[in-house]
């Protein structure tokens, strides 16, 4: 029905590329659209995980926490980023992919040629008799009868039958081609978040002043207060034991 009811109006017997075009963007936003952003999610979560486990086991900041939740925060962002690059990059190769379905690859052509023979090679090897082990007579007349038969019953198929099948070739000559090209390209964009994380976060960290590194290395008021006083209570008790010495 499809076939029919957008049958071109020049030159009716060829395909309406725009029906291909209309099933292979549907195709797509079907089964792609979620599988591609599936990855690009899980990429990000897995960068960003591992990005503040990596801070939380330096021990040059773990002194410090300030430090540590500064580069946890800016890490965070880093990947926010970087993720949101990659898809705007991701929904420009799936728009592409609706919008013009393009190949020039090989297998295309080989595929819908095996197609083309396909249906027609099984109803021919379906009327020869059983390969047993046993001598089997096969009557020419009538094996040329059964082949002449079955060809005739495909010559009268509709054009639009003939046309369909076409477009299901077609089809499935195209989506291997395309979703092998989708397979090899999107996770290679999504993977970029992990190659790019550590450049961009060198370039964020080496905006950093120096009053604000400062001020992340630095402890607590609270903390210093207890050191100092340690600190006043050390020097008692060390004036007091050399005191204690000079008695002796």
């Amino acid at each position: 029905e499809l076939i029919k009811h957008n049958r071109p109006y020049k030159l009716p017997i060829f395909i309406n590329t725009y029906v291909f075009e209309a099933i292979v963007a549907d195709l797509i936003e079907r089964e792609w659209m979620k599988p591609t952003m599936e990855l690009l999610e899980s990429t990000s979560k897995v960068m960003e995980a591992a990005a503040e486990a990596f801070i939380k086991e330096l021990k040059e900041a773990s002194p410090f926490h300030h430090l540590q939740t500064y580069l946890i925060t800016k890490a965070a962002e880093v990947v926010d980023a970087l993720t949101r690059e990659t898809k705007r990059r991701v929904l420009e190769i799936v728009e592409r992919e609706k919008k013009m379905p393009y190949t020039q690859n090989h297998y295309l052509f080989e595929n819908v040629c095996k197609l083309r023979s396909h249906r027609l090679m099984d109803e021919v090897t379906r009327a020869l008799p059983e390969d047993n082990g046993a001598n089997v007579t096969v009557n020419p007349k009538t094996l040329r009868a059964t082949v002449k038969n079955i060809f005739q019953r495909n010559q009268e198929r509709s054009v639009d039958e003939h046309m369909a099948e076409e477009m299901q070739h077609a089809l499935n000559a195209y989506g291997k081609v395309a979703l092998k090209r989708f397979i090899d390209t999107v996770p290679m964009i999504c993977v970029e978040i992990m190659q790019n994380f550590a450049i961009k976060m060198n370039h964020i960290l080496s905006d950093t002043s120096d009053d604000e590194i400062e001020r992340f290395v630095t402890a607590p008021s609270n903390t210093v207060a207890k050191m100092n006083k340690l600190t006043r209570k050390a020097e008692t008790l060390e004036r007091g034991i050399v005191a204690l010495g000079e008695l002796y």
